[in-house]
């Protein structure tokens, strides 16, 4: 708090708004450089300035709870008439609230020349993270700011610290689960009984209409009901008449057919016809044998995209799970993303097994190819003349030891 009596100091505030900011340098030498920002303050009879009024002096204004100036009403919610100031600055105003936007060359004592560190910190999740640049991993309730303070009574030092706010936990997980398959069945049964609703107006619609139709009959008179059995055993008749003679002319074709058979010539075809078919089935074939091999290289190709997709898909899956500080839940889901997609890449793996590789067929139509051996001269072998050795005599138990083998 600063004291000024001269009013030629305090012209510099005149007619100025809240949130302007002024230069503070004609209040002395020690404000030279200072730039001051007016953020409120009180006339002589303690009304406070209030944003947005654009007037120099008291206005009643019809105000709710909450806001500057309405001070304590009897009940909450209600509106009440009370009295403020206008936001621009007067000569009745006896205090006027500044903040410094940018400092001067000299300290002020008691202002600037002293540090006053924050008694409390952030207490939401999301703003400690972002206050000690943390990340997920990081536990938030470590950096939370505690202030200590000591007993009235007691006498006794001990310490406050605020409850984190918006911090996900398992807790919370398992509630919100809990709370989207409550929703799950409340819709399931939502649509039960709306089902159950329409079969019971059909059912009555259908009993309804069943009442109406037999009060029909029972008004209709005698003579109508004859009529209508009359026209129905004529109708029954023409159709009996239309069907017997359907019949019977069924049968005359087939007598005539007997009685006049066709004989069916075969048709002989010439050599040149015999080839000119025989290279029509052959170029049907060509198309079809194409079009089966496009759509076998198509969907191979179809099956490796969705096999390089899926095994790149599953190495994501398995570096997520590799880490230690994965909570409960989500390893869990995770493991479950992870089975999935090994069992396709598996299933994808196999399907390109089974399918047919052209290198595997044109190496086999390679080894089908006849391959044509060039004829080899052959020259002529001189005969050399071979010495016979004399036989040797076998020892008789070899001789009955192979005639026991024979047996």
């Amino acid at each position: 708090m600063f004291d000024f009596d001269d009013e030629k100091k305090l012209r510099i505030f005149m007619e100025m708004r809240i949130s302007d900011e002024v230069d503070a340098s004609p209040l002395g030498d020690e404000f030279k450089g200072y730039i001051l920002r007016i953020t409120g303050g009180n006339d002589k009879d303690g009304f406070p300035m209030k944003q947005g009024v654009l007037v120099n002096h008291r206005v009643r204004l019809l105000l709710k709870p909450g806001v500057v100036g309405y001070r304590r009403g009897n009940r909450e919610g209600v509106r009440r008439r009370r009295t403020v100031r206008g936001c621009i600055v007067a000569n009745d105003l006896s205090v006027i609230n500044c903040i410094v936007v940018k400092k001067g060359e000299q300290e002020i004592p008691g202002l600037t020349d002293k540090v006053i560190p924050s008694r409390v910190g952030p207490k939401r999740a999301s703003k400690l993270r972002k206050l000690f640049n943390l990340t997920y991993k990081d536990n938030v309730l470590k950096y939370v700011v505690t202030h200590k303070r000591v007993g009235k009574e007691s006498g006794k030092e001990h310490t406050k610290r605020p409850k984190v706010q918006r911090l996900v936990t398992s807790r919370t997980l398992q509630h919100r689960r809990a709370y989207f398959a409550l929703r799950k069945r409340r819709w399931a049964n939502a649509r039960k009984q709306v089902a159950e609703y329409n079969q019971l107006i059909l059912r009555r619609a259908r009993a309804v209409a069943a009442v109406r139709v037999e009060k029909k009959r029972s008004h209709l008179p005698p003579a109508t009901h004859l009529h209508r059995m009359y026209m129905l055993k004529k109708a029954i008749a023409q159709k009996r008449s239309e069907k017997y003679l359907a019949k019977q002319r069924h049968l005359a074709a087939l007598k005539w057919r007997q009685e006049h058979p066709v004989e069916k010539k075969k048709k002989t075809l010439t050599p040149e016809e015999i080839e000119a078919k025989k290279k029509r089935i052959l170029a049907i074939r060509r198309k079809i044998w194409h079009k089966k091999a496009l759509e076998e290289s198509r969907i191979a190709k179809n099956t490796m995209r969705r096999f390089k997709e899926e095994k790149i898909a599953a190495n994501k899956l398995n570096k997520k799970l590799a880490d230690k500080y994965l909570k409960r839940s989500v390893r869990s889901a995770l493991t479950h993303k992870a089975i999935r997609a090994n069992a396709k890449v598996a299933k994808l793996s196999a399907l390109l097994a089974q399918m047919p590789n052209k290198k595997a067929k044109k190496e086999k139509k390679a080894e089908k190819k006849p391959v044509e051996k060039k004829p080899v001269e052959k020259k002529p072998v001189e005969k050399k003349p071979v010495e016979k050795k004399p036989a040797e005599k076998k020892p008789a138990a070899k001789k009955a030891t192979k005639a026991q083998a024979k047996k």
